[in-house]
């Protein structure tokens, strides 16, 4: 009797066209995958576990956190010209607009 081939028929060869189907098929059920996801976790969301609403945050609130104490009196446009002055020299922002 003649012997069986064990390797049976080779798969016939990909064409362009079925690459093309194959790769849109797996883009479509990725998208479809990550909408799923998407729409479980906003479902999820609309639960029970929403994260809960802020509270109003009292001085009283605010000291129990026991804020750095601020060592000055000037305002917030004395600090802007401090920092401006300490940070960005004149000399050197002027060097800077003549190398450029």
């Amino acid at each position: 009797p003649p012997r069986k081939s064990t390797r049976g028929n080779p798969p016939p060869p990909l064409i362009q066209d079925t690459v093309n189907c194959m790769i849109q098929e797996s883009v479509e059920a990725a998208i479809r995958a990550e909408r799923e996801r998407v729409q479980n976790e906003a479902n999820r969301a609309e639960g029970h576990n929403v994260a809960p609403v802020a509270k109003e945050c009292t001085f009283a609130d605010f000291m129990k956190c026991s804020p750095i104490t601020f060592r000055g009196n000037e305002g917030a446009a004395e600090k802007k010209v401090m920092m401006t002055k300490e940070f960005c020299p004149p000399e050197e922002i002027q060097r800077m607009e003549g190398e450029l």
